[in-house]
């Protein structure tokens, strides 16, 4: 038999998780103004040897497995020194940067990212003699991973 005591402290439970807003996608705008912030926005995108390997159909979104690589010399004049990784639809657009020294054997990442439904995951990368290179892979996403709640994972 519930009591008036149980019933109150369950519907303050449900209040409180009603008011936890859920976060916001980003958009294709909010993508280019992060990559403008992070590499400026005066140097045109040239296609390059930037590899993304992703998979084009996720189930889910809460672990998607992503390696970007550089097909690129790492002791070239024109080697890879900086990498990033944008979201046209997580809360966050910007998902990771790296820097590449002169002693990094190739300009590779691997990691798994969270995702928020279907996106084009964009990847600039800045060569040693400032030129940008881009590539842009499309995921589908089955079940969306940012925007549940906290709590239930």
């Amino acid at each position: 038999m519930i009591d008036r005591r149980r019933l109150l402290a369950g519907a303050g439970g449900l209040a409180a998780i009603a008011v936890v807003p859920l976060p916001a996608a980003a958009t294709p705008a909010d993508a280019a103004a992060a990559i403008t912030e992070a590499f400026g926005d005066d140097r045109p995108f040239t296609d390059g040897p930037i590899i993304i390997e992703a998979p084009a159909l996720a189930e889910t979104g809460n672990s998607v497995p992503i390696t970007v690589r550089a097909e690129r010399a790492m002791d070239a004049p024109d080697r890879i020194t900086r990498m990033a990784l944008f979201s046209e639809n997580n809360p966050r657009a910007a998902l990771f940067a790296v820097s590449f020294g002169p002693a990094a054997a190739e300009a590779a990442i691997a990691t798994n990212i969270r995702l928020n439904g279907t996106q084009q995951i964009i990847c600039v990368a800045e060569t040693a003699d400032g030129t940008l290179i881009r590539a842009i892979h499309e995921i589908r996403v089955v079940v969306s991973a940012c925007t549940t709640l906290e709590a239930q994972f």
